[in-house]
């Protein structure tokens, strides 16, 4: 990354600490003599005439060299969505819980800028999962940082999906439902529902059921090359697609969607130091 002159401030306004760190994150940022931008919905919580405001994420994401996030991992998981190809970086700062995409919380901004002036930082790239189909009438083409979640609705039924990867039969799921996940959505749903944990670094997807019927189905990995297509053979029951757990669309019997590597990927601040396993330990109370 060229050296830092612009930062751009999203901030997820819903927390109760962001207006506060807002506010902490614009003094640092003049302190070091960046250029300070946001997005009109993070400017709701009062900014000084001296930050440019910019309509949303996508513009902003053009006019930085680095976004950053406030609030939670759902709060990162949306920008990343909205700017995944545009080629800024993101750092997230924690709002609450300890989550594993926002790096650091309010009390090591200082610390954090004053490594950004000096360079002792990666990043690291982060690959996304597309999916693609026709709803009904309709066609979607979604991407998640996370995962792609087939579910059952309201109804305490068991769903009948066809799953197949680059076109060769895999298993007709009885179950809840189907996660279909990246590396960094191991640690999240998947986890939940029994899959493995997965290094951000590898290069591969899981598919993994929820509450199977039969205990001979586990999670399958497959190179993130692989293109994997699910069709709903269920009749009668409500059956919901949701994409990083914030879009949701209905599908029908028949309807088949197709998942695969995005072409567009995100990137992440890493600090020197800081460890992937350390969150683990942290965030899973593993002993150390």
């Amino acid at each position: 990354m060229k050296k830092l002159s612009r930062v751009g401030i999203i901030a997820n306004l819903e927390k109760k600490e962001s207006p506060e760190i807002v506010q902490q994150v614009l003094t640092l940022a003049s302190y070091h003599g960046w250029d300070r931008l946001s997005e009109t919905a993070t400017a709701a919580c009062g900014l000084p005439d001296t930050v440019n405001v910019l309509q949303n994420p996508e513009t902003l994401a053009h006019e930085v060299d680095l976004l950053l996030v406030i609030g939670g991992d759902g709060t990162m998981l949306r920008v990343a969505r909205r700017v995944a190809g545009l080629g800024v970086p993101l750092l997230g700062i924690k709002t609450g819980r300890l989550g594993f995409l926002t790096q650091i919380t309010s009390g090591e901004i200082d610390t954090a800028f004053a490594k950004l002036e000096t360079g002792e930082f990666d990043l690291e790239e982060r690959s996304l999962l597309a999916g693609s189909g026709k709803i009904g009438s309709e066609n979607i083409n979604e991407v998640a940082l996370n995962d792609f979640v087939i579910s059952r609705g309201i109804k305490s039924r068991i769903i009948e999906l066809d799953v197949r990867v680059d076109d060769q039969f895999v298993a007709r799921y009885l179950c809840d439902g189907l996660i279909i996940s990246t590396p960094t959505g191991s640690t999240a749903y998947s986890l939940a529902s029994g899959g493995g944990i997965v290094t951000p670094n590898a290069n591969v997807f899981s598919i993994t059921p929820i509450c199977p019927h039969s205990f001979q189905n586990r999670t399958v990995v497959v190179n993130d090359r692989s293109t994997i297509s699910v069709s709903v053979l269920s009749e009668k029951l409500q059956t919901i697609l949701a994409v990083d757990g914030q879009k949701h669309f209905a599908l029908n019997t028949g309807d088949s969607i197709s998942f695969m590597r995005s072409e567009r990927t995100i990137s992440l601040v890493h600090f020197k130091g800081a460890s992937f396993f350390n969150t683990l330990r942290e965030k899973l109370h593993w002993a150390n």
